[in-house]
């Protein structure tokens, strides 16, 4: 499913990537990119570069020149040094567990995008508890 979206996945072995919660306190660019190059996700990145589009008219006249689509998502339980690191990297999110919403999962209602968690993070949305889930229990 993840490929039907387009993503470049030909080397990732296994769904769903969980990693060390040791991403959380990388803060550079450069350390981000040795990380994605060992989880083999930087072909997923470099299509985005090759598909880099520039708009004519309106939209360049209010300051939306480019469009850029969406890469990796990596959901941590803190975002907060990460953030600064994926800057560097079109299409690339980083979302804290308290801030994840549907619409990062699913962008623009294609199914599955490409999503790396760290441990914390399914630790945390385990702890989630959703109003939806104690209504379907009531019925049972």
């Amino acid at each position: 499913m993840v490929k039907s979206r387009g993503h470049k996945i030909d080397k990732i072995e296994s769904f769903p990537i969980v990693v060390s919660d040791e991403i959380e306190s990388i803060s550079k660019a450069k350390d981000l990119e040795k990380f994605f190059d060992a989880l083999n996700l930087t072909q997923d990145i470099d299509r985005l570069r090759s598909r880099l589009k520039r708009r004519s008219g309106k939209p360049l006249l209010r300051g939306r020149k480019t469009k850029i689509g969406k890469s990796i998502l990596v959901v941590v339980k803190d975002s907060k040094n990460l953030s600064k690191a994926c800057g560097a990297f079109m299409g690339v999110d980083v979302k804290s567990v308290s801030s994840l919403s549907v619409l990062d999962l699913v962008p623009g209602s294609q199914p599955i995008r490409l999503t790396v968690f760290s441990k914390n993070a399914i630790e945390e949305i385990s702890k989630i508890k959703s109003s939806h889930l104690e209504l379907m229990e009531k019925k049972r």
